[in-house]
């Protein structure tokens, strides 16, 4: 066995499984997940291991890839593809767009911005006390 291959006996589950995670979480089902995460970076980080592991599945691909010869063009597409999933992986570590968040975040993110406003508001007319 040579050393490509145990990479990619390494990488290609360690992708599918935080892949799976981050899907998860964009389903809204793993929202414990996001919760524990979310405390650690700033960003949306249990969102970004989507992009995380699909970078880590195009690792050893891109490299079975340029090695095995396949046409250039196939493997320039997947060396972007590795590098705009990785991009967007630790971006999202740090700052999620809006427009890659689920709805229900979305909605989330809103709802507190107006309870904030309501409780500044509620502060400002002297009603708070």
């Amino acid at each position: 066995m040579n050393a490509d291959t145990l990479v990619a006996l390494i990488l290609i589950p360690m992708g599918i499984i935080l892949m799976l995670c981050g899907l998860l979480v964009y389903n809204g089902r793993f929202r414990h997940y996001r919760t524990g995460l979310n405390i650690v970076m700033s960003g949306e980080p249990a969102l970004a291991t989507t992009y995380l592991g699909a970078a880590f599945i195009l690792m050893p691909l891109t490299q079975f890839a340029m090695d095995g010869g396949l046409n250039a063009l196939v493997t320039m597409f997947l060396i972007l593809l590795m590098f705009i999933a990785g991009i967007l992986g630790v971006l999202g570590s740090f700052w999620m767009p809006p427009f890659l968040q689920p709805q229900w975040i979305r909605d989330e993110k809103r709802a507190a911005r107006r309870r904030r406003m309501e409780e500044a508001a509620r502060q400002a007319s002297g009603g708070g006390r």
